[in-house]
């Protein structure tokens, strides 16, 4: 009897060790592994799995790849990052010469490939210290992770390279005059190696400290900064608790939010188009490659341009044209001419428009191509002059030069862009589109003003102006409606 209980002992012993040295890994279809205990099972319809540190996770079959066993030996749990990373940092910018630095914030949007590489695309804004000013960063991401054994923590080494955009100039007084420098844009590299903490299964913390180089684009006076940035890194986890796929909709109601804007790299420049804003758009999602909707934009407008200012002094004579204006027919004396840009033109932008889309892969992945045809109008607003007069589009002083100018300008326009189109989530997508704008003309205009008292005449011609540009937009879609 007591050799019957002894080897019935041993062999629960060795059952039990067999157990604890073996557990099972599911394999999902969505590149996730759930590593521990099957603890119920229903054939061809789902499963339950419990982890080492005692979650259950249910998944219905037709989410499961394949079941496999491993020794407990060789089982780590499943790490890393499913879908896309979103990142939010603030730090500080330590100038190398010259003293002073810039507060620095920033939002960032990549994908961890694996457990070593992470790829990304990143904006944000550097506050100087000392007169507030703002330059906007726009940066492509690289990092390599280290992972350490028997720890999640995981140092890396951060590389960013991109376009830093300058969006004030530096204004000095000098007696009565008043100067303006311009300080033009640059671009930056930064290299950074860092630490990343994780503390949960979708949240980590990262810390770094680096340098980051300026070039600017215009001269010379390159520049350095010792940089330091702290944040939090969200993510979705390996190994999410699942319980039914949701199927993806390829028909239903579409809504679209999107930032725009055309001619940014432009901002600084002289004779440029510039605006900044966002559309919404209704649409229909007719199947899964094709889409068509209605939307509306509005926007800022900066669309100043160069001024040309000839002055005549002397003995003269002019005719007047049929508007009223005066062409110089003979001057024995001086011309003076300036080419400057004109202050103070900026207003809004409106749209309207039908749109379509053609979505090339009904993947999670997919190029996109729009095409965007409607209505925009222009509306001019101006700043005042030191003295009170509005600034004008054609002169220094509206009230002398400027009564016949309608600051209001309307036109078709055409929109054709290509992009991408990355599924987020079963019906919900992030889509960044480039694209050229193709619209009417701000019209030209000429003005003058004749000095009775010395004999001076001054005629202000401005050329008619393209609206036509460039643009980038990066939004959100999300369908509505029935499902497949």
């Amino acid at each position: 009897m007591k050799k019957i209980t002894l080897f019935i002992a041993v062999m629960l012993s060795a059952a039990s060790m067999t157990a604890q040295q073996n557990v099972e890994t599911v394999h999902l279809k969505n590149g996730g592994l759930v590593k521990g205990e099957i603890i119920e099972q229903v054939p061809n319809e789902s499963l339950k799995v419990r982890t080492k540190d005692g979650s259950v996770f249910a998944y219905q079959m037709d989410e499961v790849e394949k079941i496999t066993k491993e020794e407990a030996s060789n089982v780590t749990q499943a790490t890393g990052h499913r879908g896309l990373d979103f990142n939010i940092d603030l730090g500080y910018n330590i100038a190398t010469k010259g003293g002073g630095g810039s507060l620095a914030a920033g939002l960032e949007l990549g994908k961890r490939v694996n457990k070593n590489f992470y790829f990304g695309v990143g904006a944000g804004t550097y506050i100087s210290s000392g007169n507030g000013d703002i330059s906007i960063p726009i940066t492509a991401d690289f990092k390599v992770y280290y992972p350490l054994n028997n720890t999640k923590i995981a140092p890396f080494l951060g590389l960013k390279a991109g376009y830093v955009i300058n969006t004030a100039d530096v204004t000095y007084t000098v007696g009565k005059q008043t100067y303006t420098t311009e300080i033009p844009d640059a671009i930056m590299i930064e290299i950074m190696p860092g630490v990343q903490i994780p503390l949960s299964n979708s949240i980590d913390f990262n810390v770094g400290i680096g340098y980051a180089h300026s070039i600017p684009t215009k001269g010379s006076g390159s520049g350095g900064a010792i940089a330091i940035r702290a944040g939090f890194g969200f993510h979705k986890s390996m190994i999410p608790k699942v319980t039914k796929n949701i199927p993806t909709r390829d028909k239903g109601f579409q809504l679209t939010l999107e930032a725009d804007g055309t001619n940014l790299w432009s901002i600084g420049a002289d004779s440029h188009f510039i605006t900044g804003g966002g559309n919404i758009v209704f649409g229909y999602k007719v199947n899964p490659n094709i889409s068509v909707g209605v939307g509306y934009g509005g926007a800022y407008m900066d669309a100043r341009a160069s001024l040309i200012t000839t002055t005549y002094t002397g003995n003269y004579d002019y005719k007047e044209n049929e508007k009223g204006k005066k062409e110089v027919i003979t001057n024995e004396n001086t011309i003076i001419s300036s080419d400057k840009e004109a202050d103070g033109e900026y207003g809004a932008m409106h749209k309207f428009f039908v749109r379509g889309q053609y979505r090339l892969k009904n993947d999670r992945f997919s190029p996109i191509a729009n095409i965007d045809l409607g209505f925009r109008n222009l509306s001019f607003t101006y700043e005042k002059d030191y003295y009170g007069n509005l600034r004008s589009v054609t002169g220094r002083y509206g009230d002398d030069y400027d009564s016949e100018y309608n600051p209001n300008t309307s036109s078709l326009f055409i929109s054709p862009s290509v992009g991408f189109s990355l599924r987020t989530t079963n019906n919900s997508y992030f889509e960044m589109r480039l694209g050229y704008m193709i619209a009417g003309k701000i019209a030209g205009k000429t003005a003058d003003k004749e000095y009775y008292t010395n004999k001076m005449l001054s005629i202000y011609e401005q050329k008619a102006r393209s609206t036509s540009g460039g643009f980038l937009t990066i939004g959100w879609t999300h369908t509505f409606g029935s499902r497949k």
